[in-house]
C-alpha cells in the first residue's frame, strides 16, 4: 500500500503540470507569436528538469520520476510548435537551439540505451529544425528543406566517424535514415548536394563487416553514381539517354571490382555483371547517327568488358551472354550503317573473337562439365557474314579473302588445339582449302572440264594427306582413300562423256595415265590400280572405231598367240620343278608371286 507521501507527491505532479499548461492555453488561445508558448514551455522543461536533478539528490524516487516525465511532455509539446511554425510562421531560432542543447545534454548523460536512442533521434530532428527555423526566420533563399536535411546528414556523420563503439551503436539507425532521406537531393538544383548521401553510403559500404550491409549499402552506391550520371547529362548539351548513366556506373563498379580486395569480388560481382549487360542492352537500336555511333561503341565496350570480366571470374559457360549481345549490337546497330562499316565490324570482330579462343585454348567441347567454345563459334559466324556481305555485292576479292580467312582460322585453331581435337581442326583447314580453289576457278581461262579436274587433283591430295599422314594410314582411312579415288575418276570419266568432245576425253586420259605414274612412284595402291582401270576404259572407248574396221580374222590370231604363249609358259614351268626337283634345289619363285609380294609393300 503507497504512503501517503507518495499519494500527495502525484497529486502534487498533477496540479503543477495543469498549471503549467494553462499558460501556454491562454497564449495560443490570444493569437501570441509561437516564439513566446514555445520559449514558455522550454523555461518551464528546463525547470522540471533542475527539479528532478534536485529531487533525485534526496531520493525521493516517484516525485523525481512524476518531473522526469514532466520534462519530456513539456519537451514534447515545444518540439511539436516548433514544427507546427513551419507551416504558419517561423519561431525565433533561440527556441530551437535551447531544444537542441537541452536533448543533446540529456542524450550524453542518460545511461538508458532505449532513452539514448530517442533522445539522439531528436536531437538530430531538432538540428534540422534550427536550420530550417534559422532559413525562414532571417529569408535565407537558396536553402530548402532537403539542402537542411543533408547538412544535418553531414553533422551525423562526421558524429558517427569520430564517435567510440558505443556511440556509433547509438548513431548507426539515424544517421543512415537521414542518409536515406537526404537522397530525394539528387532531384534538386544545384545537383552536387546529392554528393552528400553518396560519400555517406560509400563511407559506410567501406566501413561495413556484414556481408548483408556490404549488398545492400553498394547497390545504393551504384544507384546513386547513375542518378548523378543522369543530373550531370542533363546539364551537358548531350541526349538523354540512360545508357551513357548506366556506363559510368558499371565503369565505376568495374574498377572498384577490379582494384578491391578478394574478400569484395564476391560481392560485387553480381552489380558488375548485371550493369555491364544492362548498358549493352540499352545500347541496342535500329538508327544510325553520330550519337548512335558513339552509343554503339559504349554497348560493344560493354560487351567486350563483360566477356573478360567472365573469363578472369572463371564462368566459361556463362560467356555466351556477352558473345550474345555483341552479336546483336552489331547486327542490329549497324543494320542502315554504310556497308564498309557493316563489313569492317563484323571482319574486326571475327578477328578479335579468333585471338581470345586461340589465347584461352579452350577446346570446343568440354567434357567434364558440358560447354562449348561459344568464341570460336561466333568468330566463324561472323566470318561467314562478311562472305555474305561480300558475296551480295559480287565482290571477287572480298570472296576470296573471306576464304583464305576461313583456311587460316582452320589451321591456327588446329595448331592451339590438342591431341584428337587438333586433326580435326587440320582436317576441316585442309578441307576448306577447296573454297578458295573453286572462287579463284571461277576466273580461270581453261575449258570448265580442266577446271574440275584441277578441283578433284586437289580433293585427291586433301583426301591422301588427311588419311595417310593426319589420321596414320589405318585400313578405315584407305578403304576411305579407296572410295574418293574411284568416286573422282567416275565421276571425270561421266562428265568427259557427256561433254562428248575430244579434248575432254583426251584430257581424262591425260589424267588416268598421270595417276597411275604417280601411283607407282609414290607406292599406293589407290591411285595405281584406279588410274590403270581409268587408262584402260579410257584406250578402249577412244578406240572403239579401231575395233569395228578390225577383219574377223585377226581377233582369231591374236587368241591362238594367247593360247600359245599360255601353254608354253605352263610346260615351262613344270619342266622347272622336276628339274630343280632332281638337283634338290628350291623351287623358283614365280613372276605372279614377285609381283604380289612387290605390292604387298605398297600402301
Amino acid at each position: 500500500m503507497r504512503k501517503p507521501i507518495d499519494l500527495w507527491a502525484a497529486l502534487h505532479g498533477l496540479l503543477t503540470i495543469i498549471a503549467l499548461l494553462y499558460p501556454v492555453w491562454l497564449l495560443v488561445s490570444h493569437d501570441i507569436p509561437v516564439t513566446a508558448p514555445v520559449l514558455y514551455l522550454e523555461g518551464a522543461a528546463f525547470v522540471s528538469a533542475a527539479v528532478c536533478y534536485l529531487l533525485h539528490q534526496k531520493k525521493l524516487t516517484l516525485v523525481e520520476t512524476i518531473y522526469y516525465w514532466l520534462t519530456h511532455i513539456f519537451m514534447f509539446f515545444s518540439i511539436l510548435l516548433i514544427w507546427n511554425s513551419f507551416f504558419e510562421a517561423p519561431a525565433f531560432p533561440l527556441v530551437s537551439a535551447l531544444a537542441v542543447v537541452g536533448y543533446m545534454y540529456y542524450c550524453f548523460k542518460t545511461k538508458n540505451m532505449a532513452a539514448r536512442l530517442i533522445s539522439f533521434c531528436v536531437s538530430a530532428m531538432l538540428i534540422l529544425t534550427l536550420f530550417e527555423n534559422s532559413c525562414l526566420f532571417w529569408s535565407i533563399t537558396g536553402i530548402n528543406f532537403e539542402q537542411c536535411l543533408s547538412v544535418t546528414t553531414v553533422i551525423l556523420l562526421l558524429f558517427y566517424s569520430k564517435a567510440n563503439s558505443l556511440w556509433r551503436f547509438t548513431a548507426y539507425y539515424p544517421t543512415l535514415v537521414f542518409l536515406g532521406l537526404s537522397v530525394p537531393t539528387a532531384f534538386l538544383d544545384p545537383f552536387y548536394w546529392m554528393v552528400i548521401p553518396l560519400g555517406g553510403f560509400a563511407w559506410f559500404t567501406w566501413r561495413a563487416v556484414k556481408t548483408a550491409e556490404r549488398y545492400i549499402f553498394s547497390s545504393i552506391v551504384f544507384l546513386l553514381i547513375f542518378l548523378l550520371g543522369l543530373r550531370i547529362q542533363e546539364l551537358l548539351p548531350i541526349t538523354h539517354e540512360a545508357v551513357y548513366s548506366l556506363a559510368l556506373t558499371a565503369l565505376v563498379a568495374t574498377l572498384c571490382w577490379f582494384l578491391g580486395k578478394e574478400t569484395w569480388r564476391p560481392i560485387l560481382y553480381p552489380a558488375v555483371f548485371a550493369l555491364l549487360v544492362f548498358t549493352a542492352l540499352t545500347a541496342i537500336r535500329t538508327t544510325w547517327d553520330t550519337v548512335s555511333m558513339i552509343i554503339t561503341l559504349i554497348g560493344i565496350c560493354a560487351s567486350a568488358g563483360l566477356l573478360i570480366f567472365l573469363y578472369l571470374y572463371r564462368l566459361k559457360n556463362l560467356s555466351v551472354v556477352p558473345l550474345m549481345l555483341l552479336s546483336l549490337l552489331i547486327w542490329l546497330n549497324l543494320v542502315n550503317a554504310p556497308f564498309g562499316v557493316k563489313t569492317a565490324s563484323f571482319l574486326s570482330a571475327s578477328l578479335a573473337l579468333l585471338v581470345v579462343s586461340l589465347w584461352r585454348r579452350k577446346p570446343f567441347i568440354e567434357k567434364t562439365h558440358f560447354s562449348l567454345n561459344y568464341e570460336r563459334i561466333t568468330a566463324f559466324a561472323y566470318l561467314f557474314v562478311f562472305y555474305g556481305f561480300m558475296a551480295a555485292h559480287t565482290l571477287y576479292f572480298g570472296r576470296l579473302a573471306a576464304a583464305c580467312l576461313a583456311v587460316l582460322y582452320g589451321g591456327l585453331t588446329a595448331y592451339r588445339s590438342t591431341q584428337l581435337e587438333r586433326k580435326v581442326w587440320m582436317n576441316g583447314a585442309l578441307a576448306a582449302l577447296l573454297w578458295p580453289a573453286a572462287i579463284i576457278l571461277q576466273k580461270s581461262p581453261l575449258f570448265p572440264f580442266m577446271n574440275h579436274m584441277l578441283l578433284a587433283a586437289l580433293f585427291l591430295i586433301i583426301v591422301s594427306l588427311s588419311c595417310r599422314r593426319i589420321w596414320g594410314a589405318g585400313l578405315y582411312c584407305l578403304r576411305i582413300e579407296w572410295i574418293a579415288v574411284a568416286v573422282i575418276y567416275l565421276r571425270l570419266m561421266l562428265l568427259a562423256l557427256m561433254i562428248g568432245e575430244t579434248g575432254a576425253l583426251l584430257a581424262f586420259a591425260v589424267v588416268a595415265l598421270i595417276g597411275t605414274i604417280s601411283g607407282f612412284l609414290l607406292k599406293y595402291k589407290s591411285y595405281f590400280f584406279s588410274s590403270i582401270v581409268a587408262l584402260i576404259i579410257s584406250l578402249l572407248y577412244n578406240r572403239r572405231h579401231m575395233w569395228v574396221v578390225l577383219p574377223w580374222w585377226l581377233y582369231l590370231v591374236i587368241g591362238g598367240f594367247v593360247l600359245i604363249a599360255t601353254a608354253s609358259i605352263v610346260e615351262w614351268t613344270r619342266q622347272d620343278k622336276l628339274r630343280r626337283a632332281k638337283l634338290n634345289l628350291p623351287p623358283r619363285v614365280s613372276m605372279l608371286r614377285k609381283i604380289k609380294y612387290y605390292l604387298h609393300t605398297w600402301r
